[in-house]
């Protein structure tokens, strides 16, 4: 059984893989909280209400056009089974925040007997939220 630390180092590989040019500035929940750079909270409105949740992972790049910004999510599976409600907190959130900015990325890093269940609810609140401009990925344990 992955911890949740694996998971968000997993996100970290991922967006290096394919990411990883001048001006990438990666802040993840692993980093020590003294002299690391950890995510900020990220808020968006859904139903006319303000939500907010704190990302596991977030990258930006400014320097490219358009500019890069992905925020991640890692869930073992305990968490993802017994957080669910935080969890569709977390995806509505994410995804409203994303949809405002010019290259969106929300990574999922889940267990790979998940995968496909998290897929289908992200792509449902993709559309429903009409954020199409949102790229979504979801990796598991054996992504390299």
């Amino acid at each position: 059984m992955q911890s949740h630390d694996f998971y968000t180092t997993q996100i970290v590989i991922w967006t290096k893989k394919y990411f990883n040019f001048p001006g990438l500035d990666i802040a993840d929940d692993t980093q020590d909280t003294i002299a690391g750079c950890r995510p900020n909270k990220v808020s968006a409105i859904i139903d006319g209400d303000i939500r907010s949740c704190l990302p596991d992972f977030s990258a930006r790049n400014i320097i490219y056009e358009p500019n890069l910004f992905i925020l991640g999510e890692a869930k073992t599976a305990d968490d993802f089974l017994t957080r669910h409600k935080d969890a569709e907190n977390q995806m509505n959130v994410m995804i409203n925040f994303l949809k405002k900015q010019p290259k969106p990325i929300l990574v999922y890093s889940i267990p790979n007997k998940f995968v496909k269940r998290v897929q289908n609810e992200l792509q449902e609140k993709i559309t429903h939220f009409n954020a199409a401009n949102v790229q979504v990925e979801v990796i598991d344990q054996y992504f390299k």
